[in-house]
């Protein structure tokens, strides 16, 4: 009986650690998205990071200077909104409305893709 109870908290506790694992993945292909659209259209993205809190995982790329991280949970990508940048058409604040809306609307794109990818597997 005790054995039973403990292998049902085991099984609830992986499906828990499983679906964790999922939304993570969803949202690091949402923030993907953002990253890539912003790529495209010329953005200064400053950090593209998994997660937040200390990262255990930090590089500087020597080309851009653009800062990948991972930490323990989330995630972000941050671009230059500050209008004072030196190279003022990079910053996020000074782009055209439209390729602002393009950058903030892509995660629904990737996430669509995903979606058909995961039926198509499945």
């Amino acid at each position: 009986m005790i054995l039973v109870s403990i292998l049902q908290v085991l099984q609830t506790t992986s499906y828990l650690i499983l679906a964790l694992l999922c939304i993570m993945f969803m949202i690091v292909v949402y923030e993907f998205g953002h990253y890539l659209a912003g790529k495209v259209l010329g953005f200064k993205i400053i950090e593209f990071g998994v997660g937040f809190g200390p990262p255990f995982y930090k590089r500087e790329s020597k080309k851009n200077g653009e800062v990948f991280s991972i930490s323990s949970i989330g995630r972000f990508c941050q671009f230059e909104y500050d209008s004072d940048h030196e190279n003022k058409k990079v910053a996020f604040s000074n782009q055209y409305p439209f390729n602002q809306m393009m950058v903030l609307l892509f995660w629904a794109l990737f996430n669509f893709v995903l979606g058909l990818l995961l039926i198509i597997v499945f």
